[in-house]
């Protein structure tokens, strides 16, 4: 009973900070100059930072070798989510500006800004390992996939491309000439698809491949802005919630209710029917321990990721809408956390 307490505990730590941002922003201490700077450095700098301090902190060269078989249940339960939250989307007629991230809140969790605080609270420090696992299928996913679909809600896939025409742009002497754009727009195409964040991710597991050891200053530095995505994308939420309730746009919208459905029930049902299947298979006890399968199914059951409203706004989409879903799934996780202890003592 008291690890379901401390998981509570946790999200109502996240409603508070929440509340900081709609006060700040009530207040007029963050306008849009302050809310397009906070996100960007989220985006450009805190995110990265926090995926290099984990990956080199949580994870050695043979874990890293160990992951690709731990990393099944948690990209297939993700894949299979997207496809019902694509067909969801299509029958529901969700508008275009809102189309990629209604498949990306159906379908991707608070990996570590929540769910590791949670899982560590419930099931204690063995739990740091398999959280991360399930961290790098929902990272990877959600900027490749995910971030492609939520470009275009802003309309961004309507600029012509020249792939092969970049390597021309580059050692052209005359960059401003009119012919070189569709080349611009693909080279532009290629650093968003591409981003910071999923580049850090890439590159700190090499790193780690190759035993290479960063220096303590440098991991102290990427420790303390790290440190700052969880409050500072929280805070960004209440900014623009509190946006909404100013111009009277806070209402309940299409798809929240599916949405909901698909973040709380059918990610987590999915992975208890995958790790029900792992367990009958001979020899798969040794990879899939009972303290994996939990932490999966806590991480799948976790709310929307919090920079997703960001990410959202950097795209052109509506970032209203995303704010008012995170909030959503935030004060439902509060009755849904504590239900999957219960599941978990059922099912595990």
């Amino acid at each position: 009973m008291s690890s379901v307490i401390s998981a509570v505990e946790v999200v109502l730590s996240i409603f508070i900070m929440i509340a900081v941002g709609m006060l700040l922003t009530r207040m007029g201490w963050i306008k849009e100059a302050e809310g397009k700077f906070i996100s960007r450095f989220v985006i450009r700098v805190a995110l990265p930072a926090t995926i290099v301090s984990n990956i080199f902190q949580k994870f050695t060269r043979e874990s890293l070798i160990s992951i690709p078989l731990g990393l099944i249940i948690p990209v297939l339960s993700l894949v299979v989510t997207m496809l019902c939250a694509i067909a969801f989307s299509n029958a529901m007629k969700i508008p275009r500006n809102r189309k990629g991230a209604f498949v990306v809140m159906f379908t991707f969790s608070n990996a570590v800004f929540i769910g590791l605080p949670v899982c560590k609270a419930l099931f204690g420090e063995d739990a740091v390992a398999p959280t991360l696992t399930y961290y790098i299928a929902n990272t990877t996913l959600f900027w490749t996939i995910g971030y492609s679909m939520m470009r275009l809600d802003g309309g961004q896939e309507k600029e012509k491309k020249s792939f092969k025409g970049i390597l021309p742009y580059l050692f052209s002497r005359d960059k401003d000439n009119p012919a070189h754009q569709e080349a611009k727009n693909a080279l532009s195409f290629l650093t968003k698809v591409v981003p910071l964040p999923l580049l850090f991710l890439l590159a700190s597991v090499i790193g780690v491949l190759l035993n290479i050891t960063l220096p303590p200053f440098v991991m102290s530095s990427v420790n303390y802005l790290g440190g700052t995505v969880t409050p500072i994308s929280l805070v960004y939420t209440g900014y623009v919630l509190m946006n909404m309730i100013k111009k009277r746009n806070f209402s309940w919208k299409r798809g929240y209710a599916v949405i909901c459905f698909g973040k709380l029930l059918l990610v987590p049902a999915i992975v208890i029917a995958l790790s029900v299947i792992v367990k009958t298979i001979p020899g798969a006890q040794n990879i899939y321990t009972d303290i994996m399968l939990k932490t999966f199914l806590i991480e799948a059951a976790m709310p929307i990721m919090t920079q997703t409203t960001i990410v959202e706004a950097g795209c052109g989409g509506d970032a209203e809408y995303v704010a008012g879903a995170t909030a959503l799934t935030t004060a439902l996780s509060l009755v849904f956390i504590p239900l999957y202890m219960f599941v978990i003592g059922f099912v595990f």
